[in-house]
């Protein structure tokens, strides 16, 4: 302890920045059914890390009177802070006021979090929301968890300028009301820095609020994950707006056919992630960077033209029928250059058969004993290196185990160059033939969590 109280401030406040959680680095988001190893991840807002980086904070300042002093010196260490409601006391109010004051004039992380299970009384939260809305300008990142309907309108519009906000995250529920939200900002809000919007609605449909007066020319992740269909349109207006997109997730699941399409499609020139639901929004983009595309469903990939690119990422999450009835698949040729695939297992009685069929196909002109099994010579995937194979429900697996280890012995014995990701529990319910197949395919045949 003694060598380390002779340590100079400067090397103390890098030490302790280093032992909290930096609330300016975004965790992988987990919009998928796979989110350990999908290889090209987004990013969003990490409670649980911002609850471990004031913990941290507070450790610090209890080691002795020393690191006490400089840790409360250090406005970035009290920099995020979580507003929970409903019925916050006083204690709440000054330690509220405590941080702010601490936090000096580091860019403030806010979590405001409103319970559900009890009624938001509005007449005991307002004393503390009236100081959170005054802090709003001074905050880099915003997440509203689960907001009831009730609630919302007391929080937005947002209002004035804010200056440095990078991140905002909406999560709202059900829980009352109907009809319109009142739009997030307000025609005279600004926030030029803003590069991340995320909004959802948990238990059921809701009205997205508008998104109109939402103007970011830095905005690179937008997620909208409920939306009613007739707000579809506008929708499509803001996203034409949005040229600097990396990332769009748009998980809706509707009927097809019930949209209005746009006379013309939209560009979106650095788009390198796509999240769609089965509502067929790729058809409407030109994204000639993208990479990865994640869809819920088949049936909307099976039109071989369109706008899509060659991308490197597929992942598929929703089983459906359309496949299992299928003797052979054929898949889109903007397959061809895919390095990455994640399959869902629970596609019909036999459900990797016709992913097998694919992967093991050559090329006509190719003689199938050729040994060059590495080259592009596959009639599908050529250049495929991993496959992921998923399941929502491991109690379909049971009845089908052995179907799919012949399956993955196919394929593995086929493509030398493959290495597949698949729950222990699917090939082998007691673990031998699971350890049997890793030795024999050594390196190649991996377990998910």
């Amino acid at each position: 302890m003694a060598n380390i109280g002779s340590l100079a401030v400067e090397i103390l406040q890098h030490i302790f920045t280093l032992a909290t959680p930096d609330m300016g680095v975004l965790r992988p988001d987990k919009y998928s059914p796979i989110t350990n190893s999908t290889p090209h991840s987004i990013c969003s807002i990490d409670a649980p890390g911002h609850r471990r980086h004031l913990n941290s904070a507070l450790t610090i300042s209890y080691i002795c009177s020393q690191w006490r002093s400089i840790a409360l010196s250090m406005g970035k260490l009290w920099s995020y802070i979580i507003v929970k409601l409903p019925s916050p006391s006083r204690l709440d109010i000054l330690a509220f006021r405590w941080q702010v004051h601490r936090a000096g004039d580091f860019p403030l992380d806010l979590e405001f979090d409103v319970c559900t299970i009890r009624r938001v009384d509005w007449n005991t939260s307002s004393p503390l929301l009236n100081l959170v809305l005054a802090v709003i300008p001074r905050c880099r990142s915003l997440l509203f968890l689960v907001i009831p309907r009730s609630f919302y309108s007391h929080l937005f519009p947002l209002h004035g300028p804010l200056p440095i906000l990078k991140n905002l995250s909406i999560r709202i529920t059900k829980s009352a009301g109907q009809g319109e939200l009142p739009p997030i900002f307000n025609d005279t809000t600004t926030a030029p820095a803003l590069n991340r919007l995320h909004f959802s609605c948990v238990v059921d449909y809701c009205h997205v609020p508008s998104l109109q007066n939402i103007r970011s020319p830095l905005l690179t992740y937008l997620r909208v994950t409920i939306i009613e269909i007739h707000q579809f349109p506008n929708f499509l207006e803001f996203l034409s707006q949005c040229t600097s997109l990396v990332y769009l997730g748009f998980p809706l699941t509707e009927h097809r056919g019930s949209f209005i399409y746009p006379p013309h499609p939209i560009v979106l020139p650095q788009l390198q992630f796509l999240h769609v639901g089965d509502c067929e929004l790729h058809r409407l983009l030109i994204v000639p960077a993208l990479r990865s595309l994640l869809c819920h469903s088949y049936v909307g990939l099976m039109d071989q033209s369109g706008n899509m690119p060659p991308i490197r990422t597929l992942v598929l999450s929703v089983a459906d029928d359309v496949l299992a009835t299928q003797q052979q698949w054929s898949p889109p040729v903007w397959t061809r250059n895919l390095e990455f695939l994640s399959f869902p297992l629970n596609w019909g009685a036999y459900p990797i058969s016709s992913l097998r069929t694919a992967l093991c196909a050559h090329c006509s002109s190719v003689d199938p004993d050729s040994s060059a099994v590495s080259s592009p010579n596959w009639a599908h995937f050529p250049h495929l290196t991993r496959l992921e194979l998923h399941s929502l429900n491991s109690w379909v697996m049971i009845a089908r185990t052995e179907r799919i280890v012949d399956d993955l012995i196919a394929i593995l014995e086929t493509r030398a160059e493959l290495h597949i990701r698949v729950r222990r529990d699917v090939v082998s319910r007691d673990g031998k033939d699971w350890d049997n197949l890793s030795a024999r395919f050594a390196g190649r045949l991996l377990a998910t969590q």
